[in-house]
C-alpha cells in the first residue's frame, strides 16, 4: 500500500499492489483512513501489509484488517536504517571530538567544498567501477540488484 498522485502535491490516492505477484489489485481515490480501511473489510483474506510510515495508514489497515501483520516496505527499511546511522554516527563523531578536544588533539582543517566534491565523486566512481567489476552486471551495480532484484 503507497499513495500516489492524481495530481502532484495537490490531490492523491492510494495505490494497493499483491507484492507477491507482482501486480497492482486496486487504486483508490484519496488516503483517507475510512476508504483504505473500508477497501481491506472488503478483502478480509489480507495477510500481511506493507506500508509506509504514514500514520493515515496504519491506522487505515488497523482497522479495516486487523488479522493482518503490518510491515515496512523495502524503501522505508532503507530510510529508517540511514536515519538511525546518520544520528548515531553523528552522536559518536561528537563524542569523538570531546574526546580530542580533552587530549588535547588539534581538528584537522576542513577542505574547500569544490575539493571535498572532486574528492567525493573520484571515490565514489572507483567504488562504482569496483562494484560494477564484482557482480559482473551490465553497469547495475550490487545494491541495485538486490533492490529490484533483477
Amino acid at each position: 500500500m503507497d499513495e500516489w498522485a492524481w495530481k502532484r502535491r495537490l490531490r492523491y490516492g492510494t495505490l494497493l499492489c499483491d507484492l507477491e505477484r507482482r501486480i497492482p489489485l486496486d487504486i483508490l481515490p484519496d488516503r483517507r483512513v475510512e476508504t483504505v480501511a473500508a477497501w481491506f473489510k472488503r478483502h478480509p483474506s489480507i495477510e500481511v501489509i506493507s506500508r509506509d510510515r504514514s500514520a493515515e495508514f496504519a491506522a487505515a489497515a488497523s482497522q479495516g484488517a486487523p488479522q493482518a501483520i503490518q510491515v515496512a516496505d523495502r524503501w522505508h527499511l532503507g530510510k529508517n536504517l540511514s536515519e538511525t546511522l546518520t544520528a548515531v554516527l553523528a552522536q559518536c563523531q561528537a563524542e569523538q571530538r570531546r574526546a580530542n578536544r580533552a587530549n588535547g588533539h588539534q581538528e584537522e582543517p576542513l577542505r574547500e567544498p569544490s575539493q571535498e566534491r572532486s574528492a567525493y565523486r573520484s571515490e565514489e566512481r572507483n567504488k562504482r567501477g569496483w562494484l560494477e567489476k564484482q557482480s559482473g552486471s551490465n553497469g547495475m551495480n550490487w545494491f541495485a540488484r538486490f533492490i529490484c532484484r533483477v
